[in-house]
C-alpha cells in the first residue's frame, strides 16, 4: 500500500459564486453597500458555468463540497482572517487558493489543486 493510498481523501470546499459560477461580464460589488442592490437572479448567470468542471473536480483525489453557507461573511472575510480561522480550527494542512471571480476556475487553478492533492508530503 502506498503512502498516498493510506491517506483519507482531502475535503475540497468550493465557493460557488465567482468560482464555479464566474462573474464574467457582470461586475461584482465593490463594497458592502452595493451588495444588496447587486443581488438578483441573474448575478452571476448560471449559463456561465463550465460543464467540464464537474468531471474535472470528480477526477481530483478529494471530496468536493460547495461552500455556499457563507452568506454575508464571504464578503467581510479577508485572506488573513481566513488563514487564521483555518489554522485555529483545522489541525492538518489546509491551503487556501484564491480563484479570480471574473473568470472562475481555470486550468491553472486545477493544476494547483491537483499538485497539492496528489503530493502526500504536502498533506
Amino acid at each position: 500500500m502506498s503512502a498516498s493510498a493510506a491517506l483519507p481523501l482531502a475535503l475540497l470546499f468550493l465557493d460557488v459564486d465567482g468560482t464555479l459560477l464566474p462573474y464574467g461580464r457582470t461586475r461584482p460589488p465593490a463594497d458592502l453597500e452595493e451588495w444588496a442592490a447587486w443581488q438578483h437572479a441573474g448575478n452571476p448567470p448560471p449559463a456561465e458555468a463550465d460543464r467540464a468542471h464537474g468531471p474535472r473536480l470528480l477526477a481530483l483525489p478529494c471530496s468536493p463540497y460547495g461552500a455556499t453557507a457563507w452568506t454575508a461573511d464571504a464578503n467581510e472575510v479577508i485572506t488573513g482572517l481566513d488563514r487564521a480561522w483555518v489554522a485555529r480550527h483545522h489541525r492538518g494542512p489546509a491551503p487556501l487558493h484564491r480563484v479570480d471571480p471574473v473568470t472562475g476556475l481555470i486550468a491553472a487553478d486545477f493544476a494547483v489543486l491537483g499538485r497539492w492533492l496528489r503530493d502526500p508530503t504536502a498533506r
